[in-house]
């Protein structure tokens, strides 16, 4: 049986305890509309590939995204209008809507993950470097356990735009990158351009919502021994939510834990997963969403009880061991 896992799917001066100014620039909207082209990298082994977008923004919350082919031909189209959000695939002229909120949101509030950033991080600000004609200011941010990935970002001061971003996983070795190659500022976007109506689309389609567990004794009622609901793991990670899925007519429980910038899932199920048998898939353009956005790097299966389970995250073998153990 095999399972694809989806993710959802973020040198200078003395280290700092406290949100710094780019930081908090860059977990906001932008200030000011605009329209970039920019470059995903991403590294996996010895393979990489690079992803084209052209981003367009216009305050306070309506995106787009397009992803853009070889030949300059649009892939992928992502709309989103604050809590919906629209995928159009041109190929198929399917149009997906889905919510945001139940898609991502779990218990855990912005103002907890803002807290779990300030208490498990540490920011360095980085020299100021030119980027797409902007002068942007540079945070570093490295977790304070030595596990998990690791982030840079370079933010615009004036306009609150995240011009590059750059993630490290947790062997120091730089997994993904995104940078905006070209930039123009308070475009005359027109509203239709953020409308779902002028895609086009033939067949639409609503994006289906796992079903949220809510608590140990929910939990129970399915089937699995409340013993497994764990409120925390070590190295900072809090429950953000707990999901039942199915996986080709098999019943599986995803626990996603937030440490404040990057994701540690769990996946129960009771048939064993072995991880020759799992295929992690990630994002192949940047996630609108910075806090939410992850990488993961690393899987171990082990047993749970009369359970099996899969812990992915972008964290060492030994660290994710000391995770399962948390597990009866």
């Amino acid at each position: 049986m095999r399972f694809t896992l989806l993710l959802l799917i973020i040198n200078g001066s003395t280290l700092s305890a406290k949100e710094p100014p780019a930081l908090k620039l860059a977990l906001n909207a932008p200030l000011v509309a605009f329209s970039a082209n920019k470059l995903v990298l991403g590294w996996h082994g010895d393979e990489s590939n690079a992803v084209e977008q052209r981003v367009h923004f216009k305050p306070p919350n309506l995106w787009r995204h397009d992803i853009v082919g070889p030949d300059g031909e649009i892939l992928k189209t992502t709309i989103q209008r604050g809590p919906t959000e629209w995928i159009f695939y041109p190929e198929t002229s399917t149009l997906i809507e889905r919510d945001v909120r139940a898609l991502r949101k779990g218990t855990l509030t912005g103002k907890d993950l803002r807290a779990l950033l300030e208490k498990n991080f540490k920011f360095k600000k980085l020299k100021a470097k030119k980027i797409a004609g902007r002068t942007a200011s540079g945070i570093q941010i490295t977790p304070l356990a030595g596990q998990g990935p690791r982030r840079t970002l370079w933010v615009d001061p004036e306009t609150g735009i995240v011009l590059k971003r750059r993630q490290t996983n947790f062997r120091g070795k730089q997994v993904r990158e995104s940078r905006i190659t070209n930039l123009v500022l308070n475009p005359d976007h027109e509203d239709d351009l953020f409308s779902p109506e002028g895609l086009g689309a033939a067949r639409r389609d609503h994006s289906p919502v796992e079903d949220r567990v809510k608590d140990a004794k929910q939990l129970s009622s399915y089937g699995l021994a409340g013993s497994l609901w764990k409120p925390e793991l070590p190295f900072g990670y809090q429950l953000d939510a707990v999901r039942r899925l199915k996986i080709e007519n098999t019943q599986i429980f995803h626990f996603r834990y937030v440490n404040g910038l990057s994701v540690v899932s769990v996946f129960i199920s009771p048939i064993p997963v072995e991880s020759h048998s799992l295929e992690v898939v990630d994002y192949e353009e940047e996630d609108i969403d910075f806090s939410a956005s992850a990488w993961a790097g690393n899987v171990l299966t082990f047993d749970c009880g009369k359970q099996h389970c899969a812990a992915i995250g972008d964290l060492s073998t030994k660290a994710l061991k000391k995770i399962s153990r948390v597990f009866p």
